[in-house]
């Protein structure tokens, strides 16, 4: 059984992709008004990713919880962290980059010391469904920011 978890989206990270589409409008507005029928194939391109690779990354950045693993999917990037390598999760306000929308986000850290920033829409119930996925006897409480959540070892 799978469940998934959109990611939640704030005013901070999708106001810059919000910039970009109404700069690359301008500019395509400017380019349109030149009479070389050529320019229209540069338009497009300016629109195609400036304007659509944000919102494929704002319209398909969610994260899958399986019985095994964690499956992140944002735009055309995907990550996928089987439980038993989670090693510490935490909660920041990272700036770092990651497939997260929102800076209300965990760090997850798994592996020999990678990490991966998610800002799952509904935290809670994230990390209620992660926990019993993982077989944890009892949830860890939640901490506030830069605190760690105890992931255990999980099996």
């Amino acid at each position: 059984m799978q469940t998934v978890f959109p990611s939640k989206i704030d005013a901070t990270s999708a106001a810059p992709l919000i910039v970009a589409g109404f700069a690359a409008v301008a500019a395509c507005i400017v380019i349109a008004g030149s009479a070389f029928p050529e320019k229209w194939l540069i338009v497009a391109l300016i629109l195609l990713i400036l304007v659509g690779f944000p919102v494929w990354i704002i319209t398909s950045t969610y994260y899958t919880l399986t019985s095994n693993e964690l499956a992140i999917r944002s735009g055309p990037f995907s990550w996928t962290i089987p439980f038993s390598d989670m090693t510490a999760m935490e909660r920041t306000g990272s700036r770092r980059s990651g497939p997260a929308l929102s800076m209300d986000r965990l760090r997850i850290g798994y592996g020999q010391g990678k990490s991966i920033l998610i800002s799952p829409d509904n935290k809670e119930e994230f990390l209620l469904e992660l926990y019993a996925r993982r077989n944890e006897l009892t949830r860890p409480p939640i901490g506030t920011n830069n605190q760690s959540i105890n992931a255990g070892s999980g099996k």
